[in-house]
């Protein structure tokens, strides 16, 4: 069964001032199986999140759209404004399809994630415009099958494998693909993030066809925590440099094993 949501113009949240709502979502979608929402290039959902962001990274801040359990999701053509926090959310979600969309917040909007994935499953996102404050794409625990292809990412952080295991947690990622990305003007690129200590396993991520100037020295930042390595990390076709005046683009690797063909800058230990 598919059930279909057609928006067709602007749909504007409460100001903070008359906020009444759950403080972790605003507009959410639980166990909904086969869910068609579109936008045909005029749906926005606009969080007016600005009256929030002064609040401070770590305040209770609403993700705007939360989808919850929901598989065989499909979601195109919407414009996304300025959320309160994360722009879209998925959590247990299978066989996801988000494409032809729009993210824009300004570069200092904090923890206003583009798309935050966490344990779900074969998950495509491609044809993306996305610029906010903090991570373009961010894929966290319990992931697999992930692919992000022809996305256009700044202001913001890049896409991140990552933050994971902060709390010391086991967790697992795995079989991620991004592909024919650039980065204009990021704070990162090519970043896997993990906290030490931790037990992470991630495993089968690879980069192809990655272009891009960053606002950071470090372009390229495999961060795997040290007692369990990121194995099979492959880059192809990467090319990223520095926007630091009299500054050169860099790498940083711990404990990440896999290869590199046609990586600048080179990445020592995939070699």
């Amino acid at each position: 069964m598919v059930s279909a949501i057609q928006v067709s113009g602007r749909i504007l949240a409460p100001a903070k001032s008359s906020w009444n709502g759950a403080k972790d979502c605003w507009i959410e979608f639980s166990e909904v199986n086969g869910l068609v929402i579109t936008g045909s290039g005029l749906g926005v959902i606009d969080g007016q999140g600005s009256d929030w962001w002064g609040q401070g990274a770590g305040c209770d801040r609403p993700t705007a759209l939360k989808m919850n359990g929901c598989n065989g999701l499909h979601i195109e053509g919407l414009t996304h404004f300025n959320s309160q926090k994360n722009h879209i959310t998925l959590t247990d979600c299978g066989n996801v399809t988000i494409s032809g969309i729009t993210i824009e917040a300004p570069e200092d909007s904090p923890n206003a994630d583009g798309i935050d994935i966490s344990h779900s499953t074969n998950v495509r996102i491609e044809h993306f415009n996305i610029g906010t404050g903090d991570d373009c794409v961010a894929i966290n625990g319990g992931c697999s099958d992930i692919t992000i292809t022809n996305v256009v990412c700044g202001p913001g952080h890049g896409i991140s494998v990552g933050s994971l295991a902060a709390s010391e947690a086991t967790e697992k990622v795995e079989s991620v693909r991004v592909q024919n990305c650039n980065f204009t003007d990021t704070l990162n690129g090519v970043r896997i993030k993990t906290w030490q200590p931790s037990a992470v396993k991630i495993s089968d991520v690879t980069f192809n066809g990655i272009r891009g100037s960053l606002t950071n020295t470090v372009v390229i930042n495999l961060n795997c925590c040290k007692t369990v390595a990121c194995t099979n990390i492959t880059m192809n076709q990467i090319s990223i440099e520095t926007i630091k005046s009299k500054a050169s683009a860099s790498s940083y690797c711990m404990n990440a094993l896999g290869k590199e063909n046609d990586t600048s800058p080179n990445v020592p230990c995939l070699q």
